[in-house]
Protein backbone atom coordinates (compact mmCIF):
# COMPACT_ATOMS: atom_id res chain seq x y z
CA UNK A 1 0.00 0.00 0.00
CA UNK A 2 2.41 2.43 0.80
CA UNK A 3 4.67 1.58 -2.12
CA UNK A 4 1.23 2.45 -4.18
CA UNK A 5 0.59 5.38 -2.69
CA UNK A 6 4.40 6.97 -3.28
CA UNK A 7 3.83 5.45 -7.01
CA UNK A 8 0.91 8.18 -7.34
CA UNK A 9 3.00 10.50 -5.35
CA UNK A 10 5.72 10.48 -7.55
CA UNK A 11 3.34 10.63 -10.81
CA UNK A 12 0.94 13.32 -9.15
CA UNK A 13 4.70 15.47 -9.22
CA UNK A 14 5.86 14.57 -12.50
CA UNK A 15 1.99 15.94 -13.68
CA UNK A 16 2.55 19.29 -12.26
CA UNK A 17 5.99 20.16 -13.17
CA UNK A 18 4.78 18.74 -17.22
CA UNK A 19 1.77 21.25 -16.68
CA UNK A 20 3.97 24.01 -15.05
CA UNK A 21 6.74 23.66 -18.22
CA UNK A 22 3.48 24.07 -20.53
CA UNK A 23 2.67 27.29 -19.23
CA UNK A 24 5.87 28.31 -20.91
CA UNK A 25 5.13 28.51 -24.73
CA UNK A 26 4.95 30.82 -27.19
CA UNK A 27 0.95 31.53 -27.44
CA UNK A 28 -1.03 34.37 -26.81
CA UNK A 29 -0.92 35.84 -23.01
CA UNK A 30 2.94 34.92 -22.74
CA UNK A 31 5.68 37.29 -21.87
CA UNK A 32 8.31 37.07 -24.52
CA UNK A 33 11.67 38.14 -23.88
CA UNK A 34 13.19 38.51 -27.37
CA UNK A 35 17.55 39.67 -27.42
CA UNK A 36 19.05 40.15 -30.85
CA UNK A 37 22.53 41.08 -31.77
CA UNK A 38 23.00 44.66 -34.04
CA UNK A 39 26.58 43.24 -35.59
CA UNK A 40 24.78 39.51 -36.61
CA UNK A 41 21.95 37.36 -37.92
CA UNK A 42 20.78 35.96 -34.61
CA UNK A 43 17.83 36.79 -32.52
CA UNK A 44 16.55 34.71 -29.33
CA UNK A 45 12.94 34.49 -28.12
CA UNK A 46 11.99 32.93 -24.71
CA UNK A 47 8.56 32.85 -23.11
CA UNK A 48 8.64 33.16 -19.66
CA UNK A 49 5.17 32.13 -18.59
CA UNK A 50 1.98 33.58 -18.15
CA UNK A 51 1.70 37.79 -17.80
CA UNK A 52 -1.12 37.26 -15.73
CA UNK A 53 0.77 34.93 -13.90
CA UNK A 54 3.66 37.31 -13.64
CA UNK A 55 1.79 40.45 -12.96
CA UNK A 56 0.77 39.27 -9.16
CA UNK A 57 1.73 40.68 -5.94
CA UNK A 58 5.02 39.39 -6.15
CA UNK A 59 8.18 39.60 -7.70
CA UNK A 60 9.44 36.73 -10.31
CA UNK A 61 12.36 35.91 -11.33
CA UNK A 62 12.68 33.94 -14.96
CA UNK A 63 14.18 32.58 -18.08
CA UNK A 64 17.82 31.80 -18.15
CA UNK A 65 18.40 30.63 -21.31
CA UNK A 66 20.51 33.67 -23.26
CA UNK A 67 24.09 34.19 -23.08
CA UNK A 68 26.70 35.60 -24.97
CA UNK A 69 27.58 32.41 -26.63
CA UNK A 70 24.44 32.25 -28.75
CA UNK A 71 25.65 35.50 -30.76
CA UNK A 72 29.07 35.02 -32.22
CA UNK A 73 30.88 38.08 -32.40
CA UNK A 74 28.58 39.58 -30.12
CA UNK A 75 29.36 41.86 -26.75
CA UNK A 76 26.85 42.80 -24.65
CA UNK A 77 26.98 46.64 -26.46
CA UNK A 78 25.80 44.35 -29.50
CA UNK A 79 23.02 43.05 -28.03
CA UNK A 80 19.10 44.75 -27.77
CA UNK A 81 16.39 43.44 -25.84
CA UNK A 82 12.39 43.78 -26.13
CA UNK A 83 9.49 42.48 -23.98
CA UNK A 84 5.74 41.87 -25.85
CA UNK A 85 2.90 40.09 -25.36
CA UNK A 86 0.32 39.38 -27.87
CA UNK A 87 -3.14 39.63 -26.65
CA UNK A 88 -4.46 37.18 -29.35
CA UNK A 89 -6.81 39.85 -31.35
CA UNK A 90 -6.60 43.34 -32.76
CA UNK A 91 -9.10 44.70 -29.92
CA UNK A 92 -7.54 42.75 -26.92
CA UNK A 93 -5.00 43.99 -24.38
CA UNK A 94 -1.44 43.69 -25.60
CA UNK A 95 2.11 44.84 -23.60
CA UNK A 96 5.31 46.29 -24.64
CA UNK A 97 8.13 47.26 -23.00
CA UNK A 98 9.27 50.72 -22.51
CA UNK A 99 11.87 53.18 -21.02
CA UNK A 100 11.39 53.66 -17.36
CA UNK A 101 11.71 57.59 -17.31
CA UNK A 102 9.11 57.50 -20.30
CA UNK A 103 5.60 57.30 -20.70
CA UNK A 104 4.12 56.06 -24.33
CA UNK A 105 1.92 59.16 -25.17
CA UNK A 106 -1.74 59.14 -26.25
CA UNK A 107 -1.82 58.79 -29.79
CA UNK A 108 -4.04 56.60 -32.31
CA UNK A 109 -2.52 53.31 -32.34
CA UNK A 110 -2.16 50.90 -35.51
CA UNK A 111 -3.82 48.37 -33.20
CA UNK A 112 -4.81 45.85 -36.31
CA UNK A 113 -1.44 46.27 -38.12
CA UNK A 114 0.31 45.66 -34.50
CA UNK A 115 -1.56 42.99 -33.75
CA UNK A 116 -0.99 40.89 -36.73
CA UNK A 117 2.94 41.23 -36.96
CA UNK A 118 2.77 39.98 -33.27
CA UNK A 119 0.60 36.89 -34.64
CA UNK A 120 3.51 36.57 -37.02
CA UNK A 121 6.20 36.79 -34.80
CA UNK A 122 4.67 34.44 -31.95
CA UNK A 123 3.76 32.00 -34.74
CA UNK A 124 7.44 31.87 -35.96
CA UNK A 125 8.53 30.95 -33.15
CA UNK A 126 6.06 28.48 -31.74
CA UNK A 127 7.35 26.50 -34.81
CA UNK A 128 11.26 26.80 -33.66
CA UNK A 129 10.51 25.82 -29.71
CA UNK A 130 8.75 25.48 -26.67
CA UNK A 131 10.16 28.12 -24.53
CA UNK A 132 12.87 29.13 -25.95
CA UNK A 133 14.14 29.30 -29.49
CA UNK A 134 17.15 31.22 -31.73
CA UNK A 135 15.74 32.61 -34.96
CA UNK A 136 16.69 34.60 -37.55
CA UNK A 137 16.19 38.24 -38.49
CA UNK A 138 16.81 37.53 -41.83
CA UNK A 139 13.52 35.79 -41.72
CA UNK A 140 10.04 38.05 -42.77
CA UNK A 141 8.72 36.75 -39.57
CA UNK A 142 11.19 37.31 -37.16
CA UNK A 143 11.28 40.01 -34.39
CA UNK A 144 13.61 42.36 -35.99
CA UNK A 145 12.30 42.39 -39.22
CA UNK A 146 8.38 43.20 -38.31
CA UNK A 147 9.67 45.26 -35.12
CA UNK A 148 13.48 46.21 -35.04
CA UNK A 149 14.55 49.69 -34.28
CA UNK A 150 11.16 50.43 -32.95
CA UNK A 151 9.75 49.69 -36.41
CA UNK A 152 6.17 49.06 -36.28
CA UNK A 153 6.35 50.00 -32.65
CA UNK A 154 6.91 53.31 -33.23
CA UNK A 155 3.52 54.03 -35.18
CA UNK A 156 2.25 51.81 -31.63
CA UNK A 157 3.00 54.48 -29.66
CA UNK A 158 5.03 58.00 -29.86
CA UNK A 159 7.25 58.19 -27.17
CA UNK A 160 8.78 54.82 -24.92
CA UNK A 161 11.26 53.14 -27.00
CA UNK A 162 10.82 49.41 -26.47
CA UNK A 163 13.82 48.19 -27.25
CA UNK A 164 16.87 48.37 -25.09
CA UNK A 165 20.64 47.83 -25.57
CA UNK A 166 22.65 45.65 -23.15
CA UNK A 167 25.46 47.26 -22.62
CA UNK A 168 25.30 47.73 -18.76
CA UNK A 169 25.15 43.97 -17.98
CA UNK A 170 29.08 44.38 -18.85
CA UNK A 171 29.36 47.33 -16.05
CA UNK A 172 25.95 47.88 -13.84
CA UNK A 173 24.98 44.33 -14.40
CA UNK A 174 21.62 44.63 -15.13
CA UNK A 175 19.10 46.96 -17.79
CA UNK A 176 15.80 48.15 -16.28
CA UNK A 177 12.45 48.63 -18.38
CA UNK A 178 8.96 49.26 -17.71
CA UNK A 179 5.98 46.99 -19.22
CA UNK A 180 2.88 48.95 -20.39
CA UNK A 181 -0.08 47.61 -21.20
CA UNK A 182 -2.32 48.87 -23.72
CA UNK A 183 -5.59 47.46 -23.26
CA UNK A 184 -7.47 49.19 -26.19
CA UNK A 185 -4.83 48.87 -28.98
CA UNK A 186 -6.84 51.34 -31.87
CA UNK A 187 -7.92 53.76 -29.64
CA UNK A 188 -6.06 57.12 -28.52
CA UNK A 189 -5.24 56.09 -25.10
CA UNK A 190 -1.52 56.34 -22.88
CA UNK A 191 0.10 52.74 -22.03
CA UNK A 192 -0.08 51.98 -18.46
CA UNK A 193 2.88 50.99 -16.09
CA UNK A 194 1.92 47.43 -15.07
CA UNK A 195 5.54 46.29 -14.13
CA UNK A 196 9.18 46.28 -13.86
CA UNK A 197 11.46 44.76 -15.82
CA UNK A 198 15.11 43.86 -14.72
CA UNK A 199 17.06 41.66 -17.37
CA UNK A 200 20.03 40.60 -15.17
CA UNK A 201 22.94 37.95 -15.30
CA UNK A 202 23.06 35.16 -13.04
CA UNK A 203 25.84 31.87 -13.52
CA UNK A 204 26.53 33.90 -17.23
CA UNK A 205 22.59 33.33 -18.11
CA UNK A 206 20.51 36.74 -18.73
CA UNK A 207 17.28 36.07 -16.36
CA UNK A 208 14.62 38.85 -16.41
CA UNK A 209 12.80 39.95 -12.63
CA UNK A 210 8.91 40.89 -13.22
CA UNK A 211 8.43 43.11 -10.40
CA UNK A 212 4.60 44.31 -10.56
CA UNK A 213 3.59 47.66 -10.01
CA UNK A 214 1.17 48.16 -6.81
CA UNK A 215 -1.43 50.58 -7.05
CA UNK A 216 -1.29 52.97 -4.15
CA UNK A 217 -4.14 53.26 -1.92
CA UNK A 218 -6.08 56.74 -2.98
CA UNK A 219 -6.01 59.43 -0.33
CA UNK A 220 -9.86 59.60 0.16
CA UNK A 221 -9.80 55.89 0.93
CA UNK A 222 -7.67 56.02 3.82
CA UNK A 223 -9.54 59.04 5.21
CA UNK A 224 -12.73 57.16 5.11
CA UNK A 225 -11.01 54.16 6.93
CA UNK A 226 -9.84 56.22 9.53
CA UNK A 227 -13.15 57.85 9.80
CA UNK A 228 -14.85 54.32 10.57
CA UNK A 229 -12.54 53.52 13.18
CA UNK A 230 -13.10 57.01 14.74
CA UNK A 231 -16.64 56.07 14.65
CA UNK A 232 -16.19 52.47 15.79
CA UNK A 233 -13.79 53.87 18.55
CA UNK A 234 -16.95 56.64 19.88
CA UNK A 235 -19.23 53.97 19.72
CA UNK A 236 -17.15 51.98 21.95
CA UNK A 237 -16.68 54.52 24.40
CA UNK A 238 -20.50 55.33 24.38
CA UNK A 239 -21.32 51.80 25.14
Amino acid sequence: MKKLLSLIAIAAMALVFTAGNALADFSAGQLIRVVYQDNGDVEMATALGSVSDLLGTNANTVGGSVSLGNFAGADYSNLNVAYLVYGGGANTTHYFSGETDVVPVTMPRKGTTVNANLATVTSYYGTLGVDSAVGSQANVSSFAYRFGTDGLLADFYASGNAIANLADLATVGYVDQVLYSFATPNSAAAGVAVATLRTALVDGLAVTTVNPVTTPVPASLLLFGSGLLGLVGVRRKSA
